[in-house]
């Protein structure tokens, strides 16, 4: 879902982009990084669609969920994982 947001996000589609981010924070599990992205992406299609409040919301709920974080990454494919997160805190919020 985290790449259904971004396709949305550019097309631009930012209803889609943040049903897309919600639908995966439905699934993701609560301390792991993939939560940070998504409420990184529901943040920037909230900004995309003019809804400050809800931007505001969202990326603060990405930035707890991040903090949230256990100290030893999740390893995904023998990777970690929380760089993903770190990255979703910068270049998301930019595009917003």
């Amino acid at each position: 879902m985290d790449a259904a947001a971004s396709i949305n996000f550019y097309e631009p589609r930012p209803v889609k982009a943040r049903e897309a981010a919600l639908q995966g924070l439905s699934e993701a599990p609560a301390q792991h990084p993939p939560t940070v992205r998504l409420h990184a992406q529901s943040a920037r299609a909230a900004a995309a669609d003019s809804d400050a409040e809800d931007f505001t919301a969202a990326f603060h709920a990405a930035d707890n969920a991040c903090r949230a974080l256990p100290p030893r990454p999740a390893r995904r494919f023998g990777l970690h994982t929380a760089p993903l997160a770190d990255y979703a805190l910068t270049p998301y919020p930019a595009t917003s």
